[in-house]
């Protein structure tokens, strides 16, 4: 098989691995920007010896990361797609010895886990998915478990507290908080 070939092969088929994964979570593979990140932990406050979910981590895991600063007890990431799981797991692996909590990533269905220990989660996903997030948090979580969702508030529920990506920005996208 000559180079030309795989090169042109390899991204096809990349491509079709994540229209896969797609049609079997119903959620875009979509990253949260690192820098929007700066403006929500800047306003939120993270005590120490937090447990910290990340679900639909993607590959980068970037909230697990920027999170490790907060000195949090426990930080798991939940990926379904085997891929982007794998380079989080690598990611988190490369970065163990700077770590002053590992980070934990599983490749599984984050509706088949127990996330009662949760202090803070972490979601960016579709409405719908949230929605349905937030409904496992308030019958699993303890009171005071915040779920932290980019872009999607969730209908007909109390925002605990609203946090813009770009305060300067008239078009900025919020990340709206929530208690249970």
């Amino acid at each position: 098989m000559s180079l030309k070939i795989i090169l042109y092969t390899l991204p096809f088929l990349f491509f079709l691995y994540h229209i896969l994964v797609y049609f079997h979570t119903r959620v875009p593979i979509v990253n949260t920007p690192r820098k929007y990140f700066d403006q929500l932990f800047y306003n939120l406050k993270i005590p120490k010896n937090s447990t910290i979910y990340e679900l639909g981590c993607g590959a980068q895991a970037n909230f697990l990361f920027r999170a490790q600063n907060y000195k949090p007890c426990k930080l798991v990431g939940y990926e379904l797609s085997i891929l982007h799981a794998c380079f989080a797991r690598f990611k988190a692996k490369l970065k163990k010895k700077s770590q002053k909590t590992p980070i934990e990533i599983y490749c599984q269905d984050f509706w088949k886990v127990s996330l009662s220990d949760a202090d803070i989660v972490y979601a960016f996903l579709v409405p719908e998915i949230v929605q349905k997030v937030w409904e496992k948090l308030k019958k699993e979580a303890k009171p005071g478990t915040i779920l932290i969702s980019l872009a999607d508030q969730i209908p007909g529920e109390k925002i605990w507290q609203q946090i813009p990506t770009r305060p300067n920005d008239t078009k900025t996208t919020y990340y709206y908080i929530y208690r249970v």
